[in-house]
């Protein structure tokens, strides 16, 4: 295939798109003598342990493009490579829980089967290789622009984590083990939970003796705010431990059209895969 047909073949690839079934393994490395995920344990058996470098080689059902798509439609000769995550199984019935997540990135199109793009464990492929798939291998993932803007946010919480102080992260621990355990169930709770689209902190200086944070739950407009949503965010926030130089916590329902540009630059998203041990379960393959 030339590489002028490889770059007309790549103009229709978005960030976002999913291959199934494709027969290429997910490649990682590891140290042969001290292998930590399971498929490295797996194929650490029996190998040259004179030789350290372990090629682990796992089967996955598929892959998400995470490429920019200005980068999957420039030539291939000066960006050759396109990234990519595998997709693995969702531990919950509800793969549209993970929109939130800092580890796991919901794919619309994936909803049906069950599937989540895996964003701790990433790879490249040459685009050729994606150029030579027949037409219908190729899923929009992201039909929509709302979907693509999600997915793009989903990678940018990946990389742009605010490093909460550790004492904070343990006095929410008992919060975020709720708001993962009650998230999409049939309940006031989970309902509520299900409409907020982002929780964020806010805090005016986090080095304080004893800092003022406010934990805001977010919602797209104040319309879809719950009449009872400050009597639920109380029943979260009651469950705040507190630990070192956090000893009281408060929190607020808001939305996007009532909170100014400057206020929500000063808060950061909460990464609750991160904060509840209880959610933070291992890759497939780990």
């Amino acid at each position: 295939m030339r590489l002028e047909d490889v770059d007309a073949k790549m103009k229709d690839w978005r960030q976002g798109d999913v291959v199934l079934g494709l027969a290429v393994p997910f490649v990682s490395f590891a140290h042969s003598a001290t292998p930590v995920s399971r498929d490295a344990r797996l194929q650490a058996e029996g190998a040259d342990q004179t030789d350290f470098l372990l090629d682990v080689m796992t089967d996955v059902p598929g892959f998400a493009v995470l490429s920019q798509t200005c980068d999957i439609v420039r030539d291939s000769e000066r960006r050759p490579y396109v990234e990519v995550a595998p997709l693995i199984a969702s531990d919950t019935s509800n793969p549209a829980a993970f929109r939130k997540s800092t580890h796991r990135a919901y794919v619309p199109a994936l909803e049906a089967h069950g599937l989540v793009a895996d964003l701790d464990r990433v790879m490249v492929i040459e685009k050729p290789l994606l150029a030579a798939l027949p037409p219908e291998a190729r899923i929009i993932g992201c039909p929509s622009e709302d979907d693509r803007r999600r997915f793009a946010e989903a990678l940018a919480r990946k990389h742009l984590r605010f490093a909460f102080p550790d004492d904070f992260n343990k006095a929410l621990a008992r919060i975020s083990q709720q708001v993962t355990k009650r998230h999409g169930k049939d309940s006031p709770m989970g309902n509520f939970l299900g409409l907020t689209d982002d929780i964020r902190a806010y805090s005016p200086d986090w080095d304080a003796a004893e800092p003022n944070v406010l934990i805001l739950f977010v919602f797209p407009e104040a319309a879809a705010i719950p009449d009872n949503a400050q009597k639920l965010v109380d029943e979260l926030i009651d469950r705040f431990v507190p630990t070192g130089a956090f000893k009281n916590l408060r929190g607020q329902a808001v939305a996007y059209d009532t909170m100014t540009a400057a206020r929500y630059r000063e808060t950061d998203s909460l990464d609750f895969d991160h904060l509840s041990s209880s959610s933070d379960r291992p890759s497939q393959g780990e």
